[in-house]
């Protein structure tokens, strides 16, 4: 699977190629520059959105919308107050231009050095058509940092859209194709489980293995070789592994002070201690073993466990429930023959459930009922993932407890969010690599960790249930920090930002993610410290080679490795392109040191079957689904500055675009309104601080805050015609944004369909 997505990702990004040369060429971004930048913001700019091409244009109501109340961050807003301001006064119908410094004071306008003769008395007339300034208030512009790039071309728009066909249709090739290898390696590798079936509702009542002997026998007409009723005594199976590690502990306790006190007896030194390790049932005994020295004496041990044989004796008495029945047939004949009888049973009472009109099959309902019970059954685990001591746990504190641990894990993706907005606030960085990239790629091993510490407080029927729930919380855990995270957290206009915008985080997290998550797992300090400190103290040979059996790994965590960055990528396709390849040069990198771990360092798994492989094929569908959403959102966004200009057709007649009304604070420029023929006010802009956008700005060139950004309103569909798209795009971008967001609702509804 992880070589198939390197593929896949590679062709991704040789079909995104177009993309990637528009988004780095002039025709794209006229101010972009590769020269005198860092290998940094090189590989952040070359083939990503970002948008170098920006200058202040006027804005009349951008203030009433600062960042904090959903709209314009204030670093992108200026106030500029006329009192005496160099202007270039362009007159249209006369095709001449007057460079005078003008004083906006007293209610007038007064004019230094003027040339031309009929510019009198503070008032400028021309041919009787007056431009005047009224009020005695100081007057202020308030202008906003306009994104430039020529964000669209019709290329990127086909690219897009085959793209995401072509993602479609490999994810779908390539669940089939791990459909057809996961068939394979079950047909080659016979265990109990092919000749097994898992009854799991039983009559509580039933205890006697034989009267499900003789139920299957005659349903399959095939031998069934052993029944094993599994009962709801989780207290007492606890208890007992208890008192076996108490036991166990006190016995490494004897046989340490009989070594002391015959140290020279060499029958006494060579004595070593056999513990029957695979006999203790709890999922996490083993690592309770402690080694160096110990406070706990024997008489403690003792009282322990006295203590907890007499509780052991309180739970014998107590009466227990069947939860679960497994039976093994001799051939797989049986087993098949009898999950069909079943399958078709359960299938006949929904099927008449729907009718309710009471013509059901009976004979097929009446050959799989037991005790008045209609059984229904599946396929068991593998038998080492089966959890013993917790299939008898109840529904209902299942419940509570994957309620809490999720909710645990909730919490954790919270602070890590809280953190990383504090970084990113603060713009910590070294080396010029943002640290809230490295502090998620750290966080990306950490909360996983504590997810694991959490998660074996779970009751779970088998240990393949386990790791789906864990897959779960670690999935969300991961795709929060690494994609989402920075979409919230950074503000919507700073999406194209050069410095400290969302792009170049994603490139820090492509970075972080290539280099900190293997070499934690290369450099593996907790193996290292059980090996060269814990085993070195340990007082038995047994206790010591237990240090020596290489660093467990959970199979979930290894699949969420690859769906987060499959997840990366197809979450910013539209505005980081060049994220295949990184994603896929990240993926190479997972897939070499987890095949170095695999063979040297990690202990073995247990069998887990295909649950996890079937459950990643549905996390695959809804990267796909991230894809077609996310880009509607993408396309819809762009410029990414939340202003629409009043030269827009669509926008001439809104009051915001009303040049006599452009002032705040009852301040009003009049301008006479000559078709086609009005004059052009270049405010100079001699400060450093806003030159550096650009030197004048027109300010009868008016623009309006407008809101962009459909993601964070949570407008779904993102289709422009519901939410006034024409104020901002273009008509290629309101084509191509509407396709996406039909093309997302589809996509949703597929997803939807196939997972239900």
């Amino acid at each position: 699977t992880l070589r198939a997505l390197i593929v896949l990702l590679i062709v991704g990004g040789i079909i995104n190629w177009p993309s990637i040369n528009y988004y780095s060429s002039a025709e794209y971004d006229a101010e972009l520059s590769m020269n005198d930048t860092s290998w940094y913001d090189h590989a952040t700019l070359a083939g990503s959105a970002v948008c170098t091409s920006q200058s202040y244009v006027v804005c009349r109501n951008c203030p009433e919308h600062s960042y904090s109340k959903g709209g314009i961050s204030s670093d992108r807003l200026l106030e500029i107050e006329l009192v005496k301001v160099p202007v270039d006064i362009t007159i249209p119908w006369i095709d001449e231009m007057i460079n005078e410094t003008v004083t906006f004071t007293n209610g007038t306008i007064t004019l230094e050095n003027s040339t031309t003769s009929n510019l009198t008395n503070g008032t400028i007339t021309w041919t009787n058509e007056t431009i005047n300034l009224t009020n005695d208030v100081p007057i202020k512009i308030h202008l906003a940092l306009k994104n430039s790039c020529n964000h669209y071309s019709q290329v990127m728009g086909n690219v897009s859209i085959a793209d995401m066909v072509f993602i479609l249709l490999a994810v779908i090739l390539l669940g089939k194709y791990i459909s057809k290898v996961e068939t394979r390696f079950d047909e080659n590798e016979q265990t109990s489980t092919d000749y097994s079936i898992r009854i799991k509702n039983p009559p509580k009542t039933v205890y006697d293995p034989d009267e499900y002997k003789i139920l299957f026998e005659g349903l399959t007409g095939t031998h069934v070789t052993a029944v094993s009723i599994a009962l709801n005594n989780y207290e007492l199976l606890t208890q007992l592994a208890e008192r076996r590690l108490a036991m166990r502990d006190l016995r490494i306790l004897q046989l340490t002070e009989e070594k002391k006190r015959f140290a020279n007896d060499r029958n006494v030194r060579r004595k070593t201690l056999s513990v029957d390790y695979s006999s203790v049932v709890s999922r996490d005994s083993i690592q309770k073993t402690r080694c160096g020295r110990t406070a706990i004496s024997e008489s403690f041990l003792q009282r322990q466990i006295l203590k907890l044989e007499k509780q052991i004796r309180g739970l014998y008495g107590k009466k227990y429930y069947a939860s679960q029945v497994f039976v093994t047939f001799e051939t797989e004949k049986g087993q098949r023959m009898a999950l069909q009888a079943i399958t078709d049973a359960q299938f006949e009472i929904k099927k008449q459930r729907r009718r309710r009109d009471g013509s059901e099959n009976r004979d097929l309902i009446e050959a799989v009922t037991f005790q008045g019970q209609v059984l229904e059954a599946d396929e068991p685990p593998e038998p080492s993932a089966v959890l013993w001591r917790e299939i008898g746990v109840s529904k209902k504190t299942r419940l509570v407890q994957y309620s809490l641990t999720t909710f645990l894990t909730t919490l954790a993706v919270l602070v890590v969010a809280i953190v990383v907005r504090y970084l990113e606030d603060n713009k910590i960085s070294w080396g010029g690599i943002p640290i809230p990239a490295v502090f998620i790629s750290v966080m990306n091993t950490v909360v996983p960790a504590f997810c694991k510490i959490i998660s074996s407080y779970e009751c779970h029927d088998a240990d393949g249930d386990y790791q789906l729930f864990l897959y779960s919380k670690i999935t969300l855990v991961r795709w929060v920090n690494t994609a989402i995270l920075f979409t919230v957290i950074t503000p919507f206009n700073k999406t194209l930002a050069e410095q400290e915008g969302l792009l170049k985080n994603v490139f820090s997290v492509f970075l972080a993610e290539m280099v900190t998550a293997p070499a934690l797992k290369m450099l593996d300090f907790l193996s290292h410290f059980k090996k060269h400190i814990l085993a070195p103290r340990c007082k038995t040979q047994t206790e010591m080679n237990l240090h020596f059996r290489g660093t467990f790994y959970f199979l979930a965590e290894r699949y969420t490795d690859m769906t987060k960055i499959f997840f990366l990528t197809c979450w910013y396709a539209v505005i980081f392109p060049v994220g295949y390849f990184w994603g896929a040069v990240s993926l190479g990198v997972y897939y070499w040191t987890d095949k170095f771990c695999l063979m040297r360092t990690w202990a073995a798994a247990s069998a887990l079957g295909t649950q996890l492989s079937k459950l990643s094929r549905q996390f695959f569908a809804i990267n796909v689904l991230a894809l077609a959403v996310l880009s509607s959102y993408w396309w819809s966004g762009f410029p990414y500055d939340n202003l629409c200009s009043c030269g827009n057709l669509d926008n001439q007649n809104r009051e915001e675009c009303d040049l006599g009304n452009m002032m705040p604070d009852n301040t009003t420029i009049n301008f006479s309104r000559w078709a086609d023929r009005e004059p052009t006010f270049n405010l100079n802009l001699d400060d450093p601080k806003h030159s550096v956008m650009n030197s004048t700005v027109n300010i009868t060139d008016v623009h309006f805050f407008c809101n962009q950004d459909l993601l964070r309103d949570f407008a779904f569909p993102a289709i422009p015609i519901f939410y006034g798209g024409k104020e901002w795009m273009t008509d290629d971008q309101y084509y191509l944004s509407t396709v996406f967001g039909w093309t997302s609702v589809a996509f949703l509804i597929g997803l939807l369909w196939l997972m239900f």
